[in-house]
């Protein structure tokens, strides 16, 4: 599995999609106010629903609300520039639009 790390100017769709196509992944800074939203309910299997399922959850995920909540912050050691640091950051998932998932 090959993760890039990128800049938030390359969270943009035409940069996205082809790395995603390739099976890449893709870690990047998101803007705070990135239009995140829930997963989609699960489908039971066996379970007949009307249309086409949710690609994207209800609900919109407010980044700055999430980043205000003390609780799930993880801290970690990145290489970053040839030097060693601690960075601190909240993982979630979420669905986002431009990336289509």
């Amino acid at each position: 599995m090959i993760r890039v790390v990128a800049d938030g100017a390359y969270a943009k769709k035409e940069f996205l999609k082809p790395v995603q196509s390739l099976g890449m992944i893709v870690v990047c800074r998101l803007r705070r106010d990135a239009a995140l939203w829930l997963l989609p309910p699960v489908r039971r299997p066996g379970q007949n629903g009307r249309g086409r399922p949710r690609i994207y959850g209800s609900d919109r995920i407010s980044l700055a609300k999430r980043a205000g909540h003390r609780c799930g912050w993880t801290y970690e050691e990145f290489l970053l520039y040839g030097g060693k640091v601690v960075k601190r950051y909240k993982p979630f998932l979420a669905t986002w639009k431009p990336v289509g998932v």
